[in-house]
């Protein structure tokens, strides 16, 4: 099906418990290609991978914007899945060759990255890998989402699409 309106990039909504509506959480702007949302141990923060920029903390409150911190060694864009896990966030990056999913390990804060650790990489079956799930102490995610047999009017190539991958990768800081 096409899309036939254009639709905001940037903007984030959010659905507070209760509540029958969505509202705005950060509005176009900040947030340049927000994917992947992983939620704060305290829950008054959501972490978005921004595709283009990195990872974005926002405040649940007021919507306030800021991006993490990094190492200067880092590469956090390109990042599409995105998990809590226990002090850090998992990213699962497709913006960036080869496709790695890696482990983000944060301050006490949670305001900065203290370090970036690659937990897979250039996986043969990796074709776009993108979001994923904790359970336990492994995360389960999508290894070939084939976004490239996807047609800009949203029609697929269907000829060309194989059968989806799910991988496994343990997070061996989880207790």
């Amino acid at each position: 099906m096409p899309f036939d309106t254009p639709r905001p990039r940037g903007r984030l909504y959010f659905l507070p418990e209760g509540a029958e509506t969505l509202r705005i959480l950060a509005d176009v702007g900040p947030l340049a290609s927000p994917q992947g949302i992983a939620w704060s141990p305290d829950g008054q923060s959501l972490f978005v991978a921004d595709y283009t920029q990195g990872i974005a903390r926002v405040d649940v409150r007021d919507g306030a914007v800021r991006l993490l911190d990094v190492p200067q060694d880092a590469v956090v864009t390109g990042i599409d899945g995105l998990v809590w896990a226990d002090g850090s966030l998992v990213g699962i990056q497709n913006g960036v060759r080869p496709h790695r999913v890696g482990r983000h390990r944060l301050d006490a804060s949670l305001e900065r990255i203290e370090e970036v650790t690659v937990l897979e990489r250039g996986n043969p079956n990796f074709d776009e890998p993108t979001l994923g799930v904790r359970v336990g102490a492994d995360l389960y995610f999508v290894a070939n989402s084939q976004y490239r047999f996807v047609g800009d009017d949203g029609t697929l190539d269907l000829e060309r699409l194989r059968p989806p991958v799910i991988l496994r990768a343990p997070l061996p800081w989880i207790r």
